[in-house]
């Protein structure tokens, strides 16, 4: 099982286990959680608040379930405030440290992403004007979008006015969701409207290049499926002794950059 599909599998079992497996250990779960909020007092709130700014800022450390049930234990209202405060304030964090590092960062630690073509499309149409950057905002949101603005050109006034704004309406949804874990009509139900509050948006901000995106991936997918074919028949010959390791490479070598080439093309249409 490669990491996409391992990370699948635990996105899978997590919703699993929040529909069908915390109402049964949230009666022993939630009160030693609330007690020790009781008599921690205004500490406990800071070390949360310190926690999912380390989670923020250093982007694949995630809390989880660690949120869930943090925020059960401290309720709505104090949830929604130390949450809104972390994040926002880790994410403009993100945004100084990708304006002022981020491409010598990517050059020297992730090579890879200067070429590539989602990350360079995501870096070079995130400059747009403040009613989409609200509606990008509201759809991606997040850490790494924080990141991937620092490296744009947008203005770090504009940036800060929108994360002010959004990450009320993604706190509220996020800890909304949380506290729902256990009623399940209630989970599904704010599941779905994060799920439409982030696909509305963005099918908003890019409807005008959704079209050309659309005829692009029908090829992409069309001349992909078949480089696959023989790329998987030049692999049989290769092991049946039919081809040397030389032509083998050569031909493994015209594969990936064929295959590089038609996923930049879906991206950047051939006038750029």
């Amino acid at each position: 099982m490669n990491k996409k599909n391992l990370g699948q599998f635990w996105s899978f079992a997590l919703i699993m286990f929040y529909l069908f497996g915390f109402r049964y250990i949230e009666p022993w779960i939630i009160p030693p959680v609330q007690a020790w909020i009781e008599s921690t007092g205004v500490w406990a709130g800071f070390s949360y608040f310190l926690a999912g700014l380390v989670a923020t800022v250093i982007a694949p450390i995630s809390l989880g379930p660690i949120n869930v049930v943090l925020q059960k234990g401290f309720g709505f209202w104090t949830s929604f405030f130390i949450f809104y405060c972390f994040i926002t304030v880790g994410q403009i964090i993100n945004f100084g440290i990708s304006r002022k590092f981020g491409s010598s960062l990517v050059h020297k630690f992730f090579p890879f992403l200067e070429h590539d073509p989602i990350f360079g499309w995501l870096r070079n149409n995130l400059n747009r004007k403040i009613p989409d950057l609200f509606l990008i905002y509201c759809g991606m949101g997040g850490e790494i979008l924080a990141y991937l603005l620092g490296l744009s050109k947008v203005k770090f006034s504009h940036f800060l006015l929108v994360i002010l704004i959004t990450n009320l309406l993604n706190s509220w949804l996020f800890v909304s969701r949380n506290l729902a874990i256990g009623d399940n009509v209630m989970f599904t139900f704010y599941s779905i409207l994060s799920l439409a509050l982030s696909m509305v948006p963005i099918l908003v901000v890019f409807r005008k290049e959704m079209s050309g995106f659309w005829i692009n991936l029908k090829r992409v997918l069309s001349e992909g499926a078949k480089l696959e074919v023989d790329f998987k028949q030049s692999k049989k010959d290769f092991q049946n002794g039919k081809l040397s390791q030389l032509e083998f490479d050569t031909i493994e070598d015209n594969y990936k950059q064929t295959t590089d080439k038609a996923m930049h093309d879906l991206f950047y249409s051939k006038k750029s």
